[in-house]
């Protein structure tokens, strides 16, 4: 595959995972709130497009990547999957934020009955995804020290991601 083959792709990926989504969130009539609000919610959705757009990042899409070198793009994976994690892994207490900005309930008291609130469902697929996440996080960061062969690392964090985004996709 030629060079501007491989540029184009990466162009397209970039306007799939990132230009889309911010069309979308911006032609969604979303009511405007703080500025504070509003990037918290652009970093969430960001982070999560691009949790999606990893996949594109693996052997999968050995057709765009041929002419790349797989360690490299296994780097680049890595380093992009811990920061988008980090920042999914944060977004509960992200929600509650701009509240200590606020007047009225305290911004730890808030976090505290979002999730000690389990009449809700979807705070508490809220709080499997985010455990999911986590466990899904935590793999990958301490591969080497399971007992499973690279192979078989590398197809349960493949089944494990695609179960996390399955799941959070279908949240309703």
């Amino acid at each position: 595959m030629n060079e501007q083959t491989r540029h184009s792709g990466i162009v397209q990926l970039v306007i799939l995972f990132i230009g889309v989504p911010m069309l979308l969130y911006a032609t969604s009539g979303v009511p405007r709130r703080t500025l504070l609000r509003e990037a918290i919610s652009i970093l969430t959705i960001l982070a999560f497009c691009q949790m999606l757009g990893q996949f594109f990042l693996t052997r999968i899409n050995r057709t765009m990547l041929s002419g790349y070198r797989m360690n490299s793009i296994k780097r680049i994976h890595t380093f992009l999957d811990y920061v988008f994690l980090s920042v999914l892994l944060v977004h509960p207490f992200l929600i509650v934020v701009p509240r200590y900005f606020e007047a009225g309930i305290d911004s730890m008291e808030a976090f505290v009955t979002i999730i000690t609130a389990f009449n809700s469902p979807r705070v508490v697929l809220g709080i499997s995804f985010w455990l999911l996440m986590f466990l899904l996080g935590m793999t990958s960061l301490f591969r080497k020290k399971l007992p499973l062969t690279y192979r078989k690392w590398r197809i349960f964090h493949g089944v494990l991601a695609l179960l996390f985004i399955i799941l959070a996709i279908n949240q309703k």
